[in-house]
């Protein structure tokens, strides 16, 4: 009984007992106030997939090893290039840059485990 009382992830605030009632006059209001508390607490949000793996100390220095530090990559994409696009992540706009930089990554990754050398 008391294992069915936890609410679910997925459908807060219900749990096995209620999550009959899941209507939106119920849950609409809930999630707001929940929204709304989370503003307050002035926590930056994680909106985007690339913040969780670009932003941080320890993420920018594996980022910058693996875009800077790969031989097979660096003769596969020019280094000014990579250069060019990093310092605009970096410096004017991560959201527009941080596809980019997100390719420049990827390629970075196949060079390192692929044929291509």
């Amino acid at each position: 009984p008391e294992l069915a009382r936890i609410e679910w992830q997925e459908k807060r605030p219900f749990n096995l007992y209620n999550y009959q009632q899941n209507y939106p006059w119920i849950t609409l209001p809930y999630r707001g106030i929940q929204k709304i508390k989370r503003m307050l607490q002035k926590k930056d949000f994680v909106q985007r997939n690339w913040e969780l793996q670009f932003l941080g100390a320890e993420n920018t220095k594996e980022l910058k090893d693996r875009l800077f530090n790969e031989k097979p990559f660096a003769s596969l994409v020019p280094s000014s290039l990579v250069n060019d696009y990093y310092n605009r992540f970096s410096t004017e706009n991560p959201v527009y840059y941080a596809h980019a930089v997100s390719m420049l990554l990827t390629l970075s990754l196949f060079s390192r485990n692929s044929s291509v050398k």
